[in-house]
């Protein structure tokens, strides 16, 4: 029988942590008391994405880390906003996107040069700001796209086009965050452990140094 992790929702509570320290630990404290060590277990390390959670358990007696995909997200999503040349570019992708999925002339001309031009017959997707995973996704389909997106964008007279630059930016945006998501979707696997993580960060801080070569006009992103 393969070995997978197990999970419980044991409790929902609210923590302050405009409260002091101690206060926290207390009330951690007494959780763990309820839901593990009363039942012979041991409290092992605790994932948060709290950094005043996170302070407050190793100044004290117990072990925290942080949330691998929260760390990524944050990293990622300031990465993304460092560059406004990147951030003119998603604005472009989104609200060409935008324009399609409320048009149906647009979404029928779209299918149309889908069937023309042998292409998957994809809707384009529209992302969550806040996500930059769907960002990413977003201007992967575009890319799959971009043949029947840039004579659609012309022929419905859109305000919005994508120039060529554009989509070289595009391409090396994908090509720089494809690592991140990977990174992102093995460490939230079910089968996933923390010993990962340390190798996981040394590969995405080399394929960084590997980007200046491979990517062009997203140095600073």
């Amino acid at each position: 029988r393969q070995d997978r992790h197990c999970s419980a929702l044991l409790d929902v509570s609210q923590v302050d942590c405009d409260y002091s320290g101690s206060s926290v630990q207390k009330q951690l404290e007494c959780w763990w008391e309820a839901w593990v060590t009363s039942a012979g277990l041991q409290v092992g390390i605790t994932v948060t994405d709290n950094p005043s959670i996170g302070r407050t358990l190793n100044e004290g007696a117990r072990s925290s880390v942080q949330c691998f995909s929260h760390t990524v997200s944050l990293i990622v999503g300031e990465a993304i906003k460092s560059q406004r040349l990147v951030q003119n570019l998603l604005s472009t992708a989104r609200k060409i996107c935008e324009r399609v999925h409320r048009s149906p002339r647009a979404k029928a001309k779209l299918a149309e040069l889908q069937r023309e031009y042998a292409l998957p017959a994809h809707p384009l997707l529209q992302d969550v700001p806040s996500k930059w995973d769907t960002s990413l996704h977003m201007l992967e389909r575009l890319l799959e796209q971009k043949r029947a997106v840039n004579e659609l964008s012309v022929e419905c007279h859109f305000r919005e086009l994508i120039s060529c630059d554009q989509w070289e930016v595009m391409q090396s945006v994908c090509h720089a965050l494809k690592p991140f998501d990977a990174a992102r979707r093995e460490l939230g696997a079910r089968v996933s452990t923390l010993s990962q993580v340390i190798p996981m960060t040394h590969i995405l801080h080399g394929r960084v140094e590997m980007l200046f070569g491979e990517t062009m006009g997203i140095d600073t992103m």
